[in-house]
């Protein structure tokens, strides 16, 4: 072999050798870039965030919360000794929805508009207005309850409410069904001057037929002179 060829192959010798430090090298570095990319990662609790390395760039990928906290990672991996780039493929992942936010959506319409009749009969049941002896007259002292109903009906717009008058067991049962539709109908009228459209207030009176009781004692026949409320279910 000439002198020229051996000068020739122990160049390319050389160059292979070089090519192989220059590899196991920047093996060596991306492995130890990697590591430290994970360990930082981790301990900012970037736990759905993965790093790879070509050399000493850097490749950040998987979900993230938001853009500020894309943006965090991306300088965190950024600050790392060796590192020169730093490519943020990150995406923000969609948030989930809550149990209760998952089943709002599943709920048809209508179901919304039940639970608000359900929310708006259970406030009424526990609303009643009492009369004196012989009276159809509304007490200042129930003027409270008048403004709660009106806001109950004011809040609940689409339902329609029955307003139920009774009587305590004095007088005929005639006299005391027509003074138990007297007292319903000023209930209506007081609501109706609140704002309440009429068309959504029925009045009836049950007399003295559905006593809640005995009317054999004073404090018995105060609790029966009443007016209730009754939410309507349409079919």
């Amino acid at each position: 072999m000439s002198k020229k060829a051996l000068i020739w192959t122990g160049l390319i010798l050389l160059l292979v050798i070089a090519v192989i430090c220059i590899l196991t090298h920047a093996g060596k570095i991306e492995s130890k870039l990697t590591q430290q990319a994970q360990d930082k990662l981790a301990a900012a609790g970037f736990d759905g965030v993965t790093v790879k390395f070509d050399g000493r760039n850097a490749v950040l990928s998987g979900e993230i919360g938001s853009d500020e906290l894309s943006a965090k990672a991306a300088a965190l991996i950024a600050g790392i000794p060796g590192v020169r780039k730093v490519a943020n493929l990150t995406e923000i992942k969609q948030q989930q929805k809550t149990d209760d936010e998952q089943v709002a959506d599943a709920v048809p319409e209508t179901t919304a508009v039940e639970n608000a009749l359900i929310v708006l009969k259970n406030s009424l049941r526990k609303l009643s207005i009492h009369f004196d002896t012989n009276s159809d007259r509304i007490s200042s002292i129930f003027s409270n309850v008048v403004d709660q109903i009106s806001q109950l009906l004011k809040k609940y717009q689409q339902a329609k409410v029955e307003i139920v008058g009774h009587a305590d067991s004095r007088g005929t049962e005639e006299y005391n069904q027509k003074l138990s539709l007297r007292r319903a109908n000023a209930v209506k009228s007081v609501l109706v001057k609140n704002g309440i459209d009429g068309s959504r207030l029925i009045v009836s009176g049950k007399g003295e037929t559905e006593p809640v009781a005995e009317n054999t004692t004073e404090a018995g026949m105060a609790k029966n002179r009443r007016v209730e409320f009754i939410v309507i279910e349409e079919e």
